[in-house]
């Protein structure tokens, strides 16, 4: 026979793996977001020339 308590127990589960899923997407967010604030900077580094003797590379191609 099952008890009551263990549908009460799957229930509480469903609001923490949203919880974890928004955490994620968050982070994935900000992540992506720093990445792009990096390839600016180097970037306008690149185009002011102060690279010194280290020979400038192709951009890395954006990912969705």
């Amino acid at each position: 026979m099952v008890s009551s308590s263990g549908s009460r127990q799957r229930s509480t589960h469903v609001p923490e793996r949203k919880l974890c899923l928004t955490m994620f997407e968050a982070k994935r967010v900000m992540n992506k977001a720093s990445r792009e604030r990096k390839h600016a900077r180097r970037a306008e580094r690149l185009a002011k020339g102060s690279g010194g003797n280290i020979p400038a590379a192709a951009p890395p191609a954006q990912t969705a």
